[in-house]
């Protein structure tokens, strides 16, 4: 791995963390009248939806990179307006970041803008999965979708729908939002979405930070993977994450309640 790769890689694990740390408390709220645990297939279609469209037809690689174009700018703009904890900060540094890199590379300024409204419209998709998936049902959802992207990857398949929707990239006319990029690293939309998904379900509350850093944590050492093989899934560390969260929240509800004398003490 080469010292810009692994730059690349520091980048996207940090931009999942960030992903993680923004949502506010309440965000989307009133979709939890919708709630439903239907919802939760949602998480590992949207993994078998993106790999066997394209491979059944190619052309529609192209229709998921349109989609894509279209509806990922609007949902960028839900996630500053009525999601991000402070939208008008988020979008000043945005900005000055922005013009700051354009002055050292336009072609890495285009990158870094695509990547920017990427990541926020999967974050804006994740926080209403949230909304809509009972808890114990999105685990369910997250650990399903981790475990058939590896299956996927493992098979040969998911390689081939990645190639499938990169050829459909290069052939489209327009911006692509289908992927979060730091040089030649991406991290696909259905990822970002996870970690929105995370950050979603801890929002507001004290493990939001420490989330936020165990996920960066584990995709930066989880992404060193690459060094041996061509294609990682990026979903492994955000189930991971999911599954510690909930293990400890666990943990310190059933001391507080053996505290309490609600359960009884261990022998």
């Amino acid at each position: 791995m080469t010292a810009s790769e692994a730059t690349g890689l520091l980048a996207l694990a940090m931009l999942e963390g960030v992903l993680v740390a923004l949502p506010r408390a309440g965000a989307l709220a009133p979709l939890r009248r919708l709630r439903s645990p239907v919802w939760a297939a949602v998480l590992p279609g949207a993994i078998v939806i993106g790999t066997f469209l394209p491979l059944w037809n190619p052309s529609l690689a192209t229709v998921l990179v349109m989609a894509a174009a279209i509806a990922t700018p609007a949902l960028a703009i839900v996630a500053l307006v009525g999601i991000a904890r402070t939208p008008k900060a988020l979008f000043m540094a945005c900005a000055l970041e922005l013009l700051v890199v354009a002055a050292v590379s336009r072609a890495t300024a285009e990158q870094l803008t695509t990547t920017l409204i990427t990541a926020l419209g999967a974050m804006s998709l994740g926080v209403a999965l949230t909304r809509l998936v009972p808890g114990r049902w999105l685990l369910a959802g997250v650990i399903l979708m981790s475990a058939v992207d590896v299956l996927l990857l493992t098979v040969g398949l998911g390689g081939r729908a990645a190639g499938s929707m990169a050829t459909a990239s290069a052939h489209f006319h327009g911006p692509e939002f289908t992927h979060a990029a730091a040089g030649s690293l991406t991290i696909d939309y259905p990822d970002l979405a996870l970690a929105g998904a995370l950050g979603g379900a801890v929002a507001g509350e004290p493990a939001q930070p420490r989330a936020a850093i165990t996920l960066s944590l584990l995709a930066a050492a989880w992404g060193l993977l690459l060094a041996v093989f061509p294609l990682v899934p990026a979903t492994p560390p955000i189930a991971a994450t999911f599954v510690l969260l909930g293990t400890g929240h666990r943990l310190r509800e059933w001391r507080r309640r053996a505290g309490t004398g609600q359960i009884p003490q261990p022998a």
